[in-house]
């Protein structure tokens, strides 16, 4: 009797050990699982490194180039400070592109450009601007696309001559021009055609353009300004101020004077007239008309065909000649 009952405690002893031995086994097991997932977890969802570290060196290298000195900024981009913020301006009004939360417009035109400019490799470009070569190659793909957009605009389609054209040279001898002119292009181009007829058509320079405004100034303060515009005379009166500046030049009353005369105004009619219709403004830091779209422009350059090349060029005297050309502003409002 003590016997049998010895054995079933020893069984039940052995039932309880071997419960405990698997709950044990069981919550280990249970356990390494989770550890497991837990390492896989962290080795998936961190990362090896933090963009917004990087971003203060990544400023730092766009300044270098950009902001310090004009010179490395030719030398990198291969073009000056206020030319490269120009095509910013454009690419993000007219092409569309946009900035991202840790790559603004202008580097990702001074990728594209230090890579057109230097013909670089993905592997020094992402080194150089602090960014993976996936990132470079995505963001040049999207200021290429943005500058295929703006290129109609850019570059105008050519257009045939006409009958009244006169500059129809014949080879490349034929141009004959002073190597000695220290006006740069202030004589006129004269080319050989078969009738032995030499054209007027000259380049005015940035200097001689200056002059004349100056010029133009100068007689608006003095007796030769009248209610309707200027007195009779008032072309020879420019012809003799502009030769106390360029003694040496030919510039004269026809065709030089009237013919450039004539131009501001056409291009100052129009200019006036954009800045009266609505999607129009002025951008005095720039210097040129802004639009507010596409369309706007289009519907624009139907009614007045002189506008089609008027778009992102800069107009440095626009505001010497709103106090020159004052009656022509009144015929245009009117």
């Amino acid at each position: 009797m003590n016997r049998t009952q010895d054995l079933k405690i020893f069984v039940a002893i052995q039932l309880i050990i071997l419960e405990i031995t698997f709950t044990l086994y069981l919550f280990c097991y249970v356990s390494r699982c989770r550890q497991r997932q837990a390492r896989n977890v962290r080795r998936v969802g961190t990362r090896t490194y933090n963009m917004n570290l990087r971003i203060p060196d990544q400023v730092k290298h766009l300044r270098q180039i950009v902001e310090l000195s004009g010179v490395k900024c030719v030398d990198n981009l291969r073009m000056s400070r206020n030319a490269f913020g120009h095509l910013c301006q454009i690419l993000e009004n007219s092409g569309a592109l946009r900035g991202t939360r840790h790559l603004t417009i202008s580097e990702q035109v001074a990728i594209f450009l230090n890579v057109l400019a230097h013909y670089k490799k993905n592997c020094v470009v992402k080194h150089d601007f602090i960014h993976n070569g996936r990132t470079i190659s995505k963001y040049f793909h999207s200021v290429l696309s943005a500058v295929l957009r703006v290129q109609p605009m850019l570059l105008p389609g050519p257009s045939l001559i006409g009958e009244e054209c006169q500059d129809l040279g014949g080879d490349d001898s034929s141009l004959q021009m002073n190597p000695t002119d220290q006006e740069g292009t202030s004589n006129p181009r004269r080319y050989r055609e078969k009738s032995d007829k030499t054209t007027t058509r000259r380049t005015w320079t940035r200097r001689e353009e200056e002059a004349l405004v100056n010029a133009l100034c100068t007689i608006c303060c003095t007796a030769w300004r009248c209610e309707n515009g200027f007195r009779a005379g008032n072309l020879n009166q420019l012809e003799a101020l502009m030769l106390k500046q360029f003694p040496n030049s030919d510039i004269r009353v026809e065709p030089h004077i009237n013919s450039k005369i004539h131009v501001w105004k056409k291009y100052y009619s129009t200019l006036v007239s954009m800045m009266g219709k609505s999607g129009f403004r002025w951008d005095n830091s720039w210097c040129m008309i802004m639009v507010d779209s596409q369309d706007v422009w289009d519907e624009y350059c139907k009614v007045d065909t002189t506008a089609r090349t008027m778009r992102f060029k800069s107009w440095p005297f626009f505001p010497a000649w709103r106090e020159i050309l004052v009656e022509t502003e009144r015929r245009v409002l009117a």
